[in-house]
């Protein structure tokens, strides 16, 4: 297969392909370009898709009712990584292991608590989930305190 003169390399033709089949061509009334892709591009482009969608429910995954940080658990099997428990963690909260901010997702900080977590930021009370309240901790591997939300 040979890449389509023009086109960006995932735009292939075979030998045997007709050229007015393979590239895009304007419908007539609306000037849009449409691709005809081979059946394993279907495929590709649905996995894609499909892996986007998971990532945009799952990946990010950080929040009250988030599985990486911030969402309330049992044990660690209802978290990404880790479930802490009782004292400053009543239900439980979902959290991530930590030296610094670095090691910790968009939206949470590293508090120095539990020997370094993932704690979900804040601004206000009702960013947390009840009985949870918005209050200001020690930064772990930083200086400074952060507001998250915290029993």
């Amino acid at each position: 297969m040979k890449a389509a003169r023009g086109y960006p390399p995932f735009v292939r033709l075979s030998p045997a392909a007709a050229p007015e089949r393979a590239l895009p061509r304007p419908l007539p009334a609306q000037g849009l370009v449409v691709l005809r892709y081979s059946p394993a591009m279907h495929w590709r482009i649905a996995f894609l898709l499909g892996f986007v969608g998971f990532l945009a429910c799952h990946g990010g995954d950080v929040g009250p009712d988030g599985g990486l940080v911030g969402g309330a658990c049992r044990d660690g099997g209802d978290c990404a990584e880790r479930c802490v428990r009782g004292g400053d963690f009543p239900d439980g909260t979902c959290t991530v292991d930590c030296r610094d901010d670095r090691d910790c997702p968009d939206g949470s900080w590293c508090i120095d608590v539990e020997g370094g977590v993932c704690l979900l930021g804040c601004a206000y009370d009702d960013d947390c989930r009840p009985p949870y309240e918005c209050k200001d901790r020690n930064r772990e591997g930083a200086g400074g305190r952060e507001a998250v939300c915290i029993h």
